[in-house]
C-alpha cells in the first residue's frame, strides 16, 4: 500500500495593499501595463486601479486647469470616496507612466503640478498654494485620515526601461537596512538667504554620522560623484556654482535610495529630454529609488528638509512618507518620482 503523504504547507497569502489608489491613462497601453506589472508586484487590489482617458501621446505631460478641476481631480475624489465608503482607506496615490504632471492654461493653478493639488483630493478642489504641509516634520506612519490628505508620487520617466527600474529597484530596497553612503554636497559659495540650505545637509550628515550610518560631506567648491553606489544623496545640482553635468550623471544607487536637489525645475521634463537645469530624471536612469522634484520654480523653501528626510526614512517610514514629511508646503510645483511604498529600514 503506499505511503501517505503529506499535504504541502503553501506560505501564507501576501498581505494586499490596500491603502495605494494606482491612476494610469487609459488612453495609453503601456500607462495601463505599467499599473498592472506595479499592482501586482505590491499585491494590490484590481478595485484600487483608476484608468482615466487623457491625451494618448506619452510625450504629452501638461493638462488644462480647467480639464483637471472638472475631469482628472473629481475622478481621483470619487475613487477614493468610493473605497473609503467601502472600508478601504486610501493614504497614497500613485500616477502612472502617460498622466499628466504640469498645469498649464493660465488659471490660478497654472505651474503647478497635477500631483501637488492632488495631495487634496480626500475633499473638495484646493485653493491655490502653497499651503502648509500638515505632514511636515511627522516620523510617524501617514494616515489620510488623520491629516486629510493624500501622499502622491509617480512611476514615471524617459523610458521603459528607467520606470520599470524604478519598480524593481522599489521592490528590491524593502527592509534590506542597505549598507551605503548617504553623501551631501554643500556649495561654500552661497551666501544670504542660501546657506540655509548649506546648513540643512551639514546637519543631516552629522545626524546619520552620530546613529552609526556611512554619511560624508563635501564642503569643497568641487561638485562631487562618490565612486560606490549610494543610498541618500543632496545637493545643489546644477545650481552649484561648480556644478558638473559629467559627475552628476556619474551617480548610481543602491535599491532604497533617495535622492533631492535644491533645483527649481528639476522636474520640468521628466518624459522628454532636455531641461535647462540638472533633471531627476537623469537620477532615476541613473537608479534612484525615490526622488523629489519641481516642475516650476518653488523657492528654496519648498524643498525638502534634508535632516527631516533622512530620520523619517532610517527610523522606517516609506520613501514617500519620508520625501513627504520633510516638506513644508504642499499644492504648489512638488513632484515625487518612486514607488511610496519602498521602506528601506
Amino acid at each position: 500500500m503506499p505511503h501517505a503523504t503529506a499535504t504541502p504547507t503553501l506560505p501564507p497569502s501576501p498581505t494586499p495593499n490596500t491603502h495605494v489608489l494606482v491612476v494610469a491613462n487609459s488612453s495609453i497601453a503601456q500607462s495601463e501595463t505599467f499599473a498592472q506589472t506595479y499592482m501586482a508586484g505590491r499585491h494590490i487590489p484590481q478595485g484600487n486601479l483608476l484608468l482615466v482617458a487623457l491625451n494618448s501621446d506619452p510625450s504629452t505631460y501638461t493638462i488644462l486647469q480647467t480639464d483637471l478641476q472638472n475631469t482628472l481631480f473629481p475622478a481621483v475624489a470619487h475613487a477614493i470616496a468610493s473605497l473609503h465608503s467601502a472600508g478601504t482607506r486610501i493614504d497614497f496615490v500613485v500616477m502612472m507612466y502617460g498622466m499628466p504632471y504640469l498645469i498649464t492654461g493660465g488659471g490660478t493653478f497654472n505651474g503647478y503640478s497635477v500631483d501637488g493639488v492632488l495631495t487634496q483630493s480626500t475633499g473638495a478642489f484646493p485653493v491655490p498654494g502653497p499651503l502648509n504641509n500638515p505632514y511636515f516634520g511627522s516620523a510617524t506612519a501617514f494616515s489620510s485620515d488623520t491629516y486629510h490628505m493624500v501622499l502622491v508620487t509617480r512611476l514615471d520617466g524617459r523610458s521603459i526601461a528607467d520606470v520599470s527600474g524604478l519598480m524593481q529597484n522599489g521592490l528590491a530596497g524593502d527592509s534590506t537596512k542597505p549598507h551605503g553612503e548617504f553623501f551631501f554636497d554643500v556649495d561654500p559659495t552661497k551666501g544670504d538667504g542660501y546657506t540655509i540650505f548649506n546648513t540643512a545637509m551639514q546637519t543631516a550628515q552629522a545626524n546619520l554620522a552620530a546613529a552609526g550610518y556611512d554619511a560624508e560631506i563635501d564642503n569643497t567648491t568641487a561638485f562631487v560623484a562618490p565612486p560606490n553606489p549610494l543610498i541618500g544623496y543632496v545637493s545643489w545640482g546644477s545650481n552649484d556654482a561648480h556644478f558638473s553635468l559629467a559627475a552628476y550623471h556619474a551617480l548610481t544607487f543602491k535599491p532604497g535610495a533617495i535622492a533631492e536637489t535644491a533645483v527649481s525645475t528639476s522636474a520640468s521634463n521628466i518624459r522628454t529630454p532636455g531641461g535647462g537645469q540638472s533633471q531627476i530624471a537623469d537620477l532615476i536612469h541613473q537608479g534612484v529609488t525615490a526622488v523629489h522634484g519641481d516642475v516650476t520654480e518653488p523657492y528654496l523653501a519648498a524643498i525638502p528638509d534634508p535632516p527631516t528626510v533622512f530620520h523619517s526614512l532610517t527610523a522606517g517610514r516609506t520613501t514617500g512618507e519620508s520625501l513627504y514629511s520633510g516638506m513644508s508646503w504642499i499644492v504648489w510645483k512638488e513632484i515625487v518620482i518612486g514607488d511610496p511604498l519602498c521602506t528601506p529600514y
